[in-house]
């Protein structure tokens, strides 16, 4: 990874990774930055989204668990309810302490109409690509059921699907496109462009994956979704930016919540 070239404001004479959108000290636009839309962070806080994402994805859920389940007993969909929810608003607060002062490199995308654009057509690949990978490997494995972070969601979303709305919905979104498109990808993408999707989507898609579930046949039947919804997430904020990857996430979540109480319901 090669030293980040700087550049020093003219406006406040503070130095800046030149690839930043504006002056992070006085909030001056750069005029010299190279053509991109990726949202580029100091070094240090791409690599903490990173792993405050991942950590807190993995052993922060299992403390908050353990405590939760010292005071919960034999209700699983409540105590997964509690213990994500907690979980994600957690890491949602330490990523705004990191971007702070750096939150025009994450919503300069928002401006433009095409983000918006995009996010709606990527949410309908994303669907239609998910209809059609389910049908194909609905066929090729017909005994397999359910994936076990599928499973979960479905149970939370049936406990209080107000509370999944805001968590899995809009938070959860905004924190994973922190964590792995803004954090993961934009950090890999200063080594190598092919090396920022190939790790990005291989992270993405495994943390996505319950192996401890106790049946990896319905983990593997999930994992080509998963993958494909990586790769549409990537291709996304690396072509439009932030914006666009958070709004077909989001849209993703919101119409898979959405689907289960209608099924619900019906």
């Amino acid at each position: 990874m090669g030293k980040p070239k700087i550049k020093t404001c003219p406006e406040c004479g503070n130095d800046y990774e030149i690839m930043f959108s504006r002056c992070p000290h006085c909030h001056k636009p750069n005029e010299d930055r190279p053509f991109t839309r990726l949202s580029y962070l100091p070094i240090f806080r791409q690599v903490g989204l990173f792993l405050v994402g991942l950590l807190g994805i993995n052993f922060l859920a299992i403390l908050i668990s353990l405590i939760v389940a010292t005071t919960i007993k034999d209700d699983n969909a409540l105590t997964y309810l509690i213990v994500n929810s907690i979980t994600y608003v957690l890491i949602f607060v330490a990523d705004i302490f990191l971007v702070w002062n750096y939150y025009p490199e994450l919503f300069f995308t928002f401006k433009k109409y095409r983000t918006y654009i995009a996010g709606i057509i990527g949410f309908g690949i994303l669907l239609g690509g998910s209809m059609l990978i389910s049908f194909i490997m609905s066929k090729a494995v017909p005994q397999a059921g359910t994936g076990g972070n599928q499973s979960v969601a479905e149970m939370m979303v049936l406990k209080n699907p107000f509370v999944c709305v805001i968590v899995l919905g809009i938070i959860g979104p905004l924190v994973e496109e922190l964590t792995y498109r803004v954090g993961l990808f934009t950090l890999c993408k200063r080594v190598s462009t092919i090396l920022a999707y190939a790790l990005t989507i291989i992270v993405f898609t495994v943390i996505h994956l319950d192996f401890f579930s106790g049946n990896i046949v319905n983990e593997l039947v999930a994992l080509p979704d998963y993958l494909f919804a990586a790769t549409i997430f990537c291709i996304l904020y690396h072509r439009e930016g932030f914006g666009a990857s958070f709004l077909a996430h989001a849209f993703n979540n919101l119409f898979s919540v959405i689907s289960i109480i209608v099924m619900r319901n019906s």
